[in-house]
């Protein structure tokens, strides 16, 4: 789900900046410690950041999981993606 439940596209360069901007200050959101065990790559512009197991996909869903928002789980790929599903899901158990 979107935050507030709003789709919208996200211009490709935008998510970039923000991902790069994410990497600077992600801590609070726990992405940091996603990108010390899965290396994320998009499919849609140049940009992979991390080490690990691979995640690939859209930009826009990179955005979401380093933003801590649930990506469209469907529309990643990699061996990476069960273990950042599962990383999400225990901060999600331990921020509720």
């Amino acid at each position: 789900m979107r935050p507030l439940s709003i789709e919208h596209s996200m211009p490709p360069e935008a998510a970039t900046e923000v991902a790069h901007r994410l990497a600077r200050t992600g801590i609070m959101l726990g992405s940091r410690a996603i990108l010390k065990r899965v290396r994320m790559s998009a499919t849609d512009v140049q940009y992979s950041q991390g080490t690990g197991e691979e995640i690939s996909g859209p930009i826009a869903e990179l955005v979401m999981l380093r933003a801590g928002r649930a990506p469209r789980w469907d529309q990643l790929e990699g061996a990476g993606v069960e273990l950042a599903r599962q990383m999400w899901l225990k901060r999600q158990r331990h921020s509720a």
